[in-house]
């Protein structure tokens, strides 16, 4: 599949309607339906409001959950993918209380809109077999052990970003060397906005980016690091780092 994270809120929490300087239930589920587990309590949950008209958010204390101090609408947790065993993979319930304002003495009603939104760190991992064939100019008899062909993945990887096709081309280097090429297609296959692994954090709000200038803060989305190895964990692509060397964290 192509899903990571899933989050709804639930029914009649929050209600439609609310009165003013009340207080009101929140219930949200989240689910994991990839296929990599969210560790560490690396997952981040924030809740975006109008706090002119909502005013403050408690979280109910939960073990899964680790509640910031410094910020009241963010909690952090950890929740597993699907595997053999749990087909469907884990779900979360938060639960949290809201606090009204006051309406504007001239506004009988507001409209107002509430946000939940998942930031965590996820990975695609595909294993495949392919051809290297070394008489690319069919100079040598007999059949063929395999034959070089483009492949294409569209079930994905239980990840929302997948890599979708594969297309290979062995280039003949002399009569008895050749050299295999691939081209390697990754889509965006989710609902949701790729960005830099060491700024995923923030994107949920952890830190104020306003500051940043513009091309840093451009330049965390719509980012993904690819590595691919060869038989006997030869590696053929990473992501350099500024000396140029591999980077560690490259695996995203």
């Amino acid at each position: 599949g192509f899903e990571g994270l899933t989050i709804e809120f639930g029914k009649n929490a929050p209600p439609l309607k609310v009165f003013e300087q009340s207080s009101f239930p929140v219930l949200l589920k989240i689910r994991n339906n990839g296929a990599n587990n969210i560790e560490n309590n690396k997952g981040v949950l924030t809740i975006g409001r109008e706090k002119d008209y909502v005013s403050k958010i408690r979280f109910e204390r939960n073990s899964r959950l680790v509640i910031d101090p410094n910020f009241d609408n963010k909690v952090n947790f950890s929740l597993d993918g699907k595997t053999l065993i749990n087909t469907k993979g884990d779900e979360l319930i938060i639960y949290f209380d809201a606090d009204t304002g006051r309406l504007e003495p001239q506004s009988e009603q507001k409209n107002s809109v509430m946000t939940a939104n998942l930031c965590y760190p996820y990975h695609t991992n595909l294993s495949t077999t392919i051809c290297i064939d070394p008489d690319v100019v069919g100079l040598k008899p007999g059949q063929k052990v395999c034959q070089v062909k483009d492949l294409t993945f569209s079930s994905g990887q239980g990840a929302p970003v997948a890599i979708t096709r594969i297309e290979e081309q062995i280039i003949p280097i002399d009569p008895e060397t050749v050299k295999p090429q691939f081209l390697i297609f990754i889509e965006n296959k989710g609902r949701g906005n790729p960005v830099d692994i060491k700024s995923y954090e923030n994107v949920c709000g952890k830190a104020d980016l306003s500051n940043q200038p513009a091309n840093q803060k451009n330049n965390i989305w719509n980012v993904a690091y690819v590595r691919a190895f060869a038989s006997g964990n030869e590696q053929l692509v990473c992501c350099p780092n500024k000396e140029g060397q591999c980077r560690d964290d490259s695996t995203n």
